[in-house]
């Protein structure tokens, strides 16, 4: 059977068992002033649900005013802007939805008051001119990028068996020297992490400015390909007999 399993129906992400490294499910939350797949904090998931309601997706701005799709339920307009998202983990996933648009009506002072009352609740909430981040005790594990100076890339790489390890953490050294952005301290981490039916999989862990992730992320990636050419390293693909 299935050891573990993510299912994302866009705000409602399920997740089950473990991943594939047997550990928790990392759930990126959406910044909104980025581009999808950029996050301004990650949600250890396993066993449970996280549910985000954001005004970030589906909205328009008219004579600056902006407007959105979540609507209050006493005057059927779109509430004041005064959250772009709210994020519920618990096991129901209906109740976190329904608890998200409530809180997200609310607003940021009344949905603060409402957790404050409700401290078992697990809740992020996001202000509007994202420049707050607020969550429960209850939702302690939760890591909030944003407030780190600095932030850790991982990244794993497979190469052919063929490969001999020194060979291969040869090039991921070399890869790692030629990233501007990477810090010297804490020192990047090279090592073996694992084998699997057609090749040796390395982890590269290194630390940057919280500012410079993204950069440092897809430099690093292309800075392998071109070290692995370099020396001869061969990455190995899924061969169907």
């Amino acid at each position: 059977g299935c050891g573990g399993s993510l299912v994302s129906l866009g705000g409602n992400v399920i997740g089950s068992g473990t991943n594939g490294s047997d550990k928790p499910w990392s759930i990126g939350l959406q910044r909104p002033d980025k581009e999808r797949g950029e996050y301004f904090a990650v949600v250890p998931l396993k066993d449970t649900s996280v549910v985000t309601s954001g005004d970030y997706e589906k909205f328009f701005i008219k004579d600056g005013v902006k407007y959105h799709h979540i609507l209050n339920p006493k005057t059927g307009k779109p509430v004041p802007a005064t959250l772009s998202s709210v994020t519920i983990i618990d096991d129901n996933s209906a109740k976190a939805d329904a608890l998200c648009t409530a809180l997200f009506v609310m607003g940021w002072s009344g949905a603060i008051e409402y957790l404050q009352k409700h401290p078992d609740l697990k809740a992020v909430l996001l202000s509007e001119d994202l420049k707050h981040v607020a969550m429960t005790n209850s939702a302690s594990k939760i890591v909030n990028y944003n407030r780190e100076p600095q932030r850790r890339v991982d990244l794993t790489f497979g190469a052919d068996y063929t490969c001999r390890p020194e060979q291969v953490k040869a090039a991921l050294h070399n890869a790692v020297s030629l990233v501007s952005g990477i810090l010297p301290e804490p020192a990047p981490f090279v090592r073996v992490s694992g084998y699997g039916e057609s090749n040796i999989e390395y982890t590269v862990r290194v630390w940057c400015k919280t500012a410079d992730y993204w950069t440092v992320y897809y430099d690093l990636m292309e800075a392998v390909g071109a070290a692995f050419d370099a020396h001869g390293v061969s990455m190995s693909y899924p061969q169907m007999n």
